[in-house]
C-alpha cells in the first residue's frame, strides 16, 4: 500500500507534489513540496501508522496541531494513526502560545522588558565565545563553549548565561544554586541573517548548530529543539511582528499632526481610558476635557494646552 493511495495530498502541506521513498525496507517517504518525511509502520499488510521523522521546511513545523493544543515540531519521533493524520488540519501562525508556556521562569524573570516587550520562545545550549590564553609569554584565542539560553522576545534575541554556585548547606551536604545573566542582545531589526542546522527524530534531542549574524558579525550557538526548521521561522516571524510594530508607531506619528480632542477622547475610549478632566500643564489647575478642538486654554492661567501634547503623554500608557 503506498501513501499516495492514504493521502493523496499531503497531510501536512496539502500539496498533491508526490513523494519519495526511500530506506531499506521502504519505510520511509518524504514529501515532495514541503520536504517533511515520515516512518510508516504496516499491520497486517494495511498502513498503521506515520511517525514524523523530518519536519517541513516550510515554516509549518511552528503551525499547531488543534488535537495536540502544541505545534507540529511536538509530534517528531512519535507515531500517531492514520486517523490522525488525516484530521490533522494545522492553524496556521506560530504558536506562541506554547512556546512561551515552554520558557522557564527564571530565564523570562531574569532579563528586564521594555514597555510592550513580551516573551516569546527560549532555547537551551551553549554560546562559542573567545577566551585568551597565555603560552610562554604570548597570547592565544580559543573557542569555548558557555552554557546558557537564547530567549526570544517580540524586540530583541537576549542571550543568559547560566551560573551554577555550589553551596555547603551542612557537615557533609552541599546544594547548588542557579542564576541567569543577559550577556548580550540582538536587536530584531538588527539581523542580517540566519543559519541552522537540520536533523531528524534520532537528533532531535541533541544541540543543533545555529549561526545569527548582525552588524557586529556572527554569534554561534548549540541549541537544543533548535533544528533550522524551528529556529529560523520562528525569528523571522518575531522579526515581522517588530516590524509592524515599528509600522504602527510611525503611522501613530503622523496622526499627531492632525489630532484634535474628538479623536483623542475615541483613541482613550478605544484603550480602556475614561478622562474627564486635564491638569494645565503650567499651573496644575483642572481643566475639563474639550470636546473636540486642538487646543485648550486653561481658566485660572490662560495657558495652552495641545491635543498632540496630551496624546504624546497616553500614547506610552495605552500602547
Amino acid at each position: 500500500m503506498s501513501l499516495e493511495s492514504v493521502f493523496p495530498k499531503c497531510p501536512i502541506c496539502g500539496q498533491s507534489s508526490g513523494y519519495v521513498v526511500s530506506g531499506v525496507f521502504r519505510s520511509y517517504v518524504q514529501c515532495r513540496y514541503c520536504r517533511a518525511k515520515w516512518k510508516l509502520s504496516f499491520y497486517q499488510g494495511r498502513l498503521a501508522g506515520l511517525m514524523l521523522h523530518e519536519l517541513p521546511r516550510n515554516g509549518q513545523a511552528l503551525w499547531r496541531v488543534p488535537d495536540l493544543n502544541a505545534p507540529l515540531y511536538a509530534m517528531l519521533g512519535r507515531e500517531y494513526s492514520v486517523d490522525s493524520w488525516s484530521r490533522l488540519g494545522l492553524v496556521s501562525g506560530v504558536d506562541w502560545e506554547y512556546m512561551v508556556r515552554c520558557v522557564p521562569s527564571a530565564v523570562a524573570s531574569a532579563a528586564i522588558m521594555g514597555k510592550g516587550e513580551k516573551t516569546l520562545a527560549c532555547w537551551r545550549g551553549s554560546r562559542s565565545v573567545s577566551q585568551p590564553t597565555t603560552v610562554s609569554g604570548q597570547v592565544y584565542y580559543r573557542a569555548v563553549d558557555v552554557g546558557g539560553a537564547l530567549l526570544l522576545t517580540n524586540r530583541r534575541l537576549l542571550w543568559l548565561e547560566q551560573h551554577v554556585t555550589t553551596r555547603r548547606s551542612g557537615f557533609l551536604s552541599t546544594t547548588t544554586e542557579t542564576s541567569w545573566l543577559v550577556r548580550f542582545e540582538i536587536p530584531l531589526d538588527g539581523i542580517k541573517g540566519i543559519t541552522g542546522s537540520s536533523g531528524d527524530s534520532q537528533s532531535w534531542a541533541s544541540p543543533s548548530e545555529v549561526h545569527v549574524v548582525d552588524g557586529r558579525g556572527e554569534h554561534r550557538f548549540k541549541l537544543y529543539y533548535a533544528f533550522g526548521e524551528v529556529f529560523k521561522p520562528a525569528v523571522e516571524a518575531a522579526v515581522g511582528l517588530r516590524q509592524d510594530e515599528v509600522e504602527r508607531e510611525r503611522r501613530l506619528d503622523k496622526v499627531q499632526v492632525l489630532l484634535d480632542f474628538s479623536f483623542l477622547r475615541k483613541y482613550m475610549e478605544d484603550g480602556g481610558m475614561v478622562v474627564q478632566n486635564l491638569k494645565c500643564p503650567e499651573c496644575g489647575a483642572s481643566v475639563r476635557f474639550p470636546d473636540a478642538g486642538s487646543q485648550s486654554v486653561c481658566d485660572h492661567c490662560g495657558a495652552s494646552i495641545y491635543a498632540n501634547d496630551v496624546f504624546k503623554k497616553i500614547k506610552d500608557l495605552i500602547g
